[in-house]
């Protein structure tokens, strides 16, 4: 199983294009498509995509009233979506409606990624891990199984619950000084705890992108 999500950090869709095409992936992988692609061509670029045999990561971070959420879920073909995410601070009614729809194909991003523990200490009076466990602990009461977390929180959260799968972001294993993928050691305590590892400009901004892809790929899988 491919345990790689291409996140495809884009400014248009001929980059986007242009890049798969020169990949010459062996197997379609699961693409990550965010706000920017997806607010300036929509479904349209989803469907195409999904005709073409890649599975889509829809990277929405979803948080809005109930009403609000009700009516985005409405408008997106849970079909053409494989995974969209949704964030925990949208509250329990948003989060639970969503989850109706969606059920599986939906992930929980407990926090961002880019936060720290200044902003988790100002914002929640808590600790970064703290406030990601709270999420975390509401969430599998109402049926969540998937969360979008940074992998410190993995480790801490896997223990807790085995059942859980966790979908983490961020540059694990190319080093651009080196020229070479991060030692065995080092992704095999990783990938006890990391179900998914989404990676894209680590990738993207590579020398040759389709050798480091295909590197990290045989390493993850």
């Amino acid at each position: 199983m491919n345990r790689l999500i291409f996140a495809c950090d884009f400014e248009d869709k001929e980059s986007l294009m242009n890049c798969l095409k020169k990949m010459k992936f062996v197997e379609k992988p699961i693409l990550k498509i965010g706000y920017q692609l997806f607010l300036t061509y929509g479904m349209e670029l989803i469907r195409e995509l999904k005709n073409e045999g890649y599975k889509i990561f829809l990277d929405l971070k979803i948080c809005d009233t109930e009403n609000t959420v009700k009516n985005i879920i409405s408008k997106l073909n849970s079909e053409h979506i494989d995974y969209l995410t949704i964030y925990c601070g949208s509250g329990l009614n948003s989060l639970k409606l969503a989850h109706k729809k969606f059920k599986n194909k939906l992930l929980a991003v407990l926090l961002l990624t880019s936060m720290d523990e200044n902003d988790t200490k100002d914002i929640y009076r808590t600790s970064f891990y703290k406030s990601s466990l709270r999420y975390f602990e509401k969430l599998t009461k109402i049926g969540y199984l998937n969360f979008v977390c940074s992998t410190d929180v993995a480790k801490k959260l896997k223990k807790i619950n085995e059942k859980a799968s966790f979908y983490c972001p961020g540059s694990f294993f190319y080093n651009q000084n080196k020229d070479q993928v991060q030692g065995r050691k080092f992704l095999k305590s990783m990938k006890d705890y990391v179900d998914f590892f989404i990676v894209g400009r680590e990738i993207i901004n590579a020398e040759n992108p389709r050798v480091i892809y295909n590197r990290i790929s045989k390493k993850v899988s």
